[in-house]
């Protein structure tokens, strides 16, 4: 019995072969008549189960899957046989990535539809799969979890026999830069349509190929023969003694032609683990090439996630009045070792050593720890001041008033007001403190905040856990294997927050009085909505008047993420804000650190040395504020437009901006002046989404 098949085996007719396939309720007598026997579906037989160890690779040409429902029908098709990871030749997609449930990835070329590779994974595939590289459109490789150890399997489709030898080499020299990538240590795993006939004689290449091979060799044949023998890899085809229609995987639209040209090659060492390769003819999906498939005593890892160190608490719990009054009476018995704890905390700060560097590393990241030291790469030097800011420091400078210094004590009625405030089911931070904790805390606790956060404005410092952001990146447009194409949301510590907020609330009676009508993002009563209006009402007058008018959108680089904190700290100055304030948001950042948190681990934590965290509540009014200082160079040497002697030249939605002109040339210079002085602060104008009207 056929031991790919998860169902007993039925005869398929092969079109051009044996005629048209037969319909279902004559498949009895198809298989009575071929081999006087009768069907197996009508036997009360029980099924042969497979080896659980065994893993099944193969590879199938299908000329296309760029038509509707042929990777459905590749799905359905192999619901027939058990397998694992299917190598895919002509996939012929544009692009590279994998479809949303994960089950198949692709390689293809940029635009043409041509050519193209993927694997199509079964379910335990998928999750044993630790990373993909797409090479080319004619190469991809994947690398999985497997025991006893892992493997990197590499799928091909080679160039085809009217292809020039420049094309064969520039192919295998892809090859060997794609072995030279994986590891030493893993299993290695070659499949594909190789576009070469190896033949049935195994005289002198014993060491690569078995004597059970199909057809005679030609040139293109010995050149795989040659690049087997170089890399110790032999050639699964022909290991195993199989009828014709086993072996030969590709037919002439006539069936009188037949060659064996789609290979499975493992490494030698590995050759005794192979159990059995075969072609299966009665897989169908309209294709001149069959399915191979390869059994190896080789078994895939089920993925044990490692949970975070913390878990998330069930709040819910906390709605029951017995279980919150017994939660605020542990909350007070805990909260007496405070003092003792922090004594002892102190103490150990001192003998702590750092966290361990990592070296930059490649960009083919195929394992965890790989990914998650790249992002905090690529977040650490995101988050590093370049320098350049003292000119605009020198300028606030200028214009500040004289220093001053808030009196007033934190109030208790301001952490309480904050406390109840706070949204429900948010991500905690890292202390895995949620709000419905401090909520259901009741006075004690709120008591206790309250005494931290007034500790930490006489002090001008905060706890070093209140410091701490976890950064989880959020998805945008483009590629996704680039980390430039995701934003980056902090999740902040509840407690800290509440000191933050009650900042926030003290900063915006101080700063809203100077912050021109023409910003409407993160302030009250106002939305975009109001800027639309606005926009189309000058559009209308201008229309009316017979005038135009030209406009031009602005969109910056990471805005939130590269604001210099010198800058923010003397623009707080310029607008008089009080010393005590600005020396404790100075210690704030300055204490702030960053981990990235990919699926359930945290990177290393880093510093941030400049931009404002994407979660926190400082964030919005820190940016439109420090925005508002840029825009106070453009606004005093450019016109605009003139509606009842108010002038008009721009429109802002927080890091949005509108530039307004009724003239070309005076936008132009409008536009220069703008990325001169964001420059300055910083701000990088993005080219490609900036644009004109």
């Amino acid at each position: 019995m056929n031991d790919f098949n998860k169902k007993p085996y039925r005869l398929v007719r092969r079109p051009g072969e044996q005629g048209p396939r037969p319909l279902p309720s004559d498949q009895g007598k198809v298989e009575k008549l071929a081999t006087g026997k009768n069907s197996c579906t009508t036997q009360n037989t029980q099924k042969l189960k497979p080896a659980k160890n065994t893993l099944t690779v193969g590879t199938w040409n299908v000329q296309t899957l760029w038509t509707v429902g042929k990777l459905e029908l590749l799905r359905n098709e192999m619901k027939r046989f058990r397998y694992h990871i299917i190598g895919i030749s002509e996939v012929r997609w544009t692009g590279k990535g994998e479809t949303p449930n994960g089950d198949f990835i692709w390689s293809g070329e940029e635009s043409s539809h041509m050519r193209g590779v993927g694997f199509l994974l079964s379910t335990q595939a998928k999750k044993a799969l630790i990373g993909y590289n797409p090479i080319s459109s004619r190469i991809i490789s994947a690398r999985f979890d497997v025991a006893p150890f892992k493997i990197s399997v590499i799928h091909v489709y080679a160039p085809t026999s009217s292809s020039s030898e420049e094309d064969i080499e520039a192919f295998y020299n892809d090859i060997e830069q794609a072995l030279a990538k994986t590891d030493k240590k893993d299993v290695l795993i070659l499949a594909g349509d190789w576009n070469a006939k190896i033949g049935n004689d195994n005289t002198d290449w014993k060491s690569v190929m078995g004597k059970y091979g199909y057809g005679d060799r030609n040139e293109r044949g010995e050149r795989l023969l040659e690049f087997a023998t170089v890399h110790d890899l032999y050639v699964c085809n022909t290991k195993f003694q199989h009828k014709p229609n086993r072996k030969w995987t590709w037919a002439s639209p006539d069936g009188i032609h037949k060659n064996m040209i789609d290979l499975i090659l493992i490494q030698r060492r590995w050759k005794t683990s192979v159990t059995n390769c075969r072609t299966i003819q009665s897989a169908d999906i309209s294709s001149d090439h069959s399915i191979v498939l390869c059994n190896i005593n080789l078994k895939l890892k089920k993925p044990h996630n490692k949970p975070l160190k913390c878990c998330r608490v069930d709040v819910n719990q906390l709605r029951d009045e017995k279980i919150k009054q017994s939660y605020s009476a542990a909350l007070m018995k805990q909260m007496k070792d405070i003092e003792p704890t922090c004594s002892l905390e102190e103490h150990a700060k001192k003998n702590r050593t750092g966290n361990q560097n990592y070296n930059r590393e490649g960009t083919m990241l195929q394992t965890n720890d790989d990914i998650k030291r790249r992002w905090t790469q690529y977040c650490s030097s995101l988050y590093k001041n370049p320098g350049g800011e003292d000119g605009m420091v020198k300028e606030l400078k200028d214009i500040s008033p004289p220093e001053n210094e808030d009196p007033h004590d934190i109030l208790y009625s301001e952490v309480q007001a904050t406390i109840n405030s706070l949204k429900r089911n948010k991500n905690p931070g890292s202390d895995v403190v949620a709000v419905e904790m401090l909520q259901a805390g009741g006075e004690p606790l709120s008591r206790q905040i309250h005494k931290f956060c007034n500790k930490a404005w006489h002090k001008g410092t905060t706890p070093e856990e209140w410091g701490k952001s976890i950064l989880v990146p959020i998805p945008k447009k483009g590629d996704l294997s680039n980390c430039s194409n995701y934003r980056t949301i902090s999740l902040i510590n509840h407690t800290g927050k509440v000191l933050l907020i009650v900042l926030v609330n003290r900063l915006k009676t101080h700063l809203d009085p100077y912050l021109s009508e023409e910003q409407a993002g993160f302030r009250k009563d106002r939305s975009t909505v109001h800027q639309i209006l606005t926009l189309r009402l000058l559009a209308e007058k201008a229309k009316r008047q017979g005038k135009k008018i030209y406009s031009c959108f602005i969109d910056f680089q990471k805005a939130f993420d590269t604001i210099k904190h010198k800058i923010i700290w003397a623009m707080l100055k310029s607008y008089g804000v009080d010393a005590k304030m600005i020396t404790l948001l100075q210690k704030i950042y300055e204490k702030s650190q960053s981990a990235v948190r990919i699926g359930r681990d945290n990177g290393e934590w880093f510093r941030t040395d400049v931009g404002t965290r994407q979660g926190d509540p400082l964030s919005p009014l820190l940016f439109i504020a420090y925005l508002e200082r840029v825009m106070d160079q453009v606004r005093q040497n450019t016109c605009g437009i003139n509606i009842s002697g108010i002038l008009i030249n721009n429109l802002r939605f927080a890091d949005d901006i509108d530039l307004i002109d009724e003239d070309v040339s005076s936008l132009q210079r409008q536009l220069e002046l703008t990325k001169t002085a964001a420059e300055q602060a910083g701000l990088i104008l993005n080219i490609n989404k900036t644009k004109t009207m």
